[in-house]
């Protein structure tokens, strides 16, 4: 299984804004199942009620009230609960979709991040580095001026500055693929260590 699948998997597994649509599916398949399982029974009252007779008695006793299901069987309370849940599939769906997006597109930012990285540390610093030196010793020979030496170290030093902005590109998109994934990357490398 490659990583960004892993990845995916963890963040569906992980996300608490999934979890928290998908027990709001759940409340509303229990909630299409007992209104098509009380669909007939319609509105019933129970109470008390007094009434005055013509000799001035007053007479108490318990009133009922019962709508039998003729015309209406309660086809508009389902049909509203069925809209509910394909509202609350279509929600679930299209919020695992857009989270395995997040993590495709910031897994590959990522790695590609670390691999601009991975040149600067290797390559543009070290050749940086070396040109200064040889520089240096240029300068010290009386070959090459102040001017010379001065904008060869300031060439150095920029390619330092965009190595650290190159790697601060790249924990500010760690942090945002892990935000993404809803915990710690490390359950990731836990995972793929156990296969």
């Amino acid at each position: 299984m490659c990583r960004c699948a892993v990845l995916e998997s963890l963040a569906v597994a992980q996300r608490l804004d999934l979890a928290a649509a998908q027990t709001e599916l759940a409340a509303v398949v229990r909630a299409l199942g007992l209104t098509k399982t009380y669909r007939y029974i319609g509105a019933l009252e129970f109470g008390v009620d007094t009434e005055r007779g013509p000799d001035r008695d007053t007479v108490t006793g318990p009133t009922l009230r019962l709508e039998l299901p003729l015309f209406n069987q309660g086809q508009a309370r389902i049909a509203k609960s069925q809209a509910e849940l394909r509202r609350a599939e279509r929600k679930v769906e299209a919020l695992a979709i857009g989270i395995r997006a997040d993590v495709r597109a910031l897994d590959d930012k990522l790695a590609s991040l670390r691999e601009a990285v991975r040149f600067q540390e290797n390559e543009v610093l070290p050749t940086r580095r070396a040109i200064t030196a040889g520089t240096l010793l240029q300068y010290n020979g009386m070959l090459t001026g102040n001017y010379d030496l001065f904008r060869t170290r300031a060439e150095q030093i920029e390619a330092e500055h965009q190595a650290i902005q190159t790697l601060r590109d790249y924990w500010t998109t760690r942090a945002e693929l892990e935000r993404a994934v809803g915990g710690n990357l490390r359950a990731h490398k836990n995972a793929t260590a156990g296969k």
